[in-house]
């Protein structure tokens, strides 16, 4: 009976100790691939590796080369979606590899499992740090103020928009998104733009402040606004002009930011955000100011204000 019982507690451990290491290095390969990964899946995908590992124990020849890819790849598929399983295994791959690297020089220096398991976590879980800060977007919401009207949009740090106009950065929103400003787009002056669709010639405007609330600090930005007719869920803006203020380049360059605090798409985040931080929008006994010297009028006419 005692046998029995040890042999069942070392079966128990055996299984907790492989689910435990192929979730962490599951987690880490999809932070480090910037892969979007669900909880349910993870711990979906790590017990199949678990039963793969109990395999291993029961039948040794189950653990060939062949058949450690063909686990893995079973695992990337469970955990990852399904355009993004390749570099899921390639991830899982060259983890794991620096993982059992650190395991084998920590176990011949200490001859200790207990440093090769904590050695080899700590590599893992090294990789999942560097993907959260190669992946975290930074998002925030846009105050436009333009001709006696304001609207609240979520916009999005784009590194690949260099317009300018008017020598300044051009920030780009769709037309769906700037309804309540009323403006007339055929009265506008153009700028040449090449989009996702093509070479395209957008009509913007420079607006009478635009103010960009990120992590919770607010910055003045001055940028003109090109209007493209496709619809958009945010309002791109350009780095450049972001980069200005100190915490939002440490927040852009991932060492002050999380994806949990940023308002996120179409989940009501610009009203939301209104509500619970309106004091960074306010200003007493004044409206919107001006993001410029000409009251946002001289470099964008003509201009409707309707």
């Amino acid at each position: 009976m005692g046998g029995v019982t040890a042999l069942a507690l070392h079966g128990e451990g055996f299984l907790l100790f492989n689910w435990l290491t192929d979730g962490v290095l599951l987690l880490s390969a999809a932070r480090f691939a910037g892969i979007p990964v669900r909880p349910v899946r993870l711990l979906a995908a790590s017990l199949l590796g678990t039963l793969y590992a109990l395999a291993v124990l029961l039948f040794p020849r189950a653990d060939q080369l062949f058949a450690l890819f063909a686990a893995s790849l079973c695992m990337s598929a469970a955990a990852f979606p399904r355009g993004q399983i390749i570099r899921g295994v390639m991830s899982v791959w060259l983890i794991g590899l620096c993982g059992s690297g650190a395991a084998g020089t920590l176990l011949s220096l200490c001859q200790s499992d207990a440093a090769a398991l904590l050695g080899t976590l700590a590599v893992m879980l090294s990789f999942c740090g560097m993907g959260k800060k190669a992946a975290a977007p930074l998002r925030g919401v846009v105050r436009i103020a333009y001709g006696g009207r304001q609207i609240h949009l979520p916009c999005l740090a784009d590194t690949g928009n260099l317009l300018r106009a008017g020598g300044m950065p051009v920030a780009v929103a769709g037309k769906n998104m700037l309804g309540a400003l009323q403006l007339h787009s055929e009265r506008l002056p153009i700028v040449a733009a090449q989009t996702v669709s093509g070479r395209a010639e957008l009509p913007w405007f420079r607006p009478d402040a635009c103010t960009v609330c990120m992590g919770g600090k607010r910055q003045r930005v001055q940028v003109m606004i090109a209007v493209t007719q496709e619809d958009m869920a945010f309002v791109l803006l350009p780095a450049c002009a972001l980069q200005k203020n100190r915490v939002l380049k440490e927040a852009f360059h991932g060492k002050a930011m999380d994806g949990r605090r940023n308002p996120g798409v179409g989940d009501g985040a610009a009203e939301r955000h209104e509500r619970q931080h309106g004091w960074l929008y306010r200003r007493r006994g004044a409206a919107a100011p001006a993001a410029d010297g000409g009251g946002g009028k001289g470099a964008g006419e003509p201009f409707a204000h309707g």
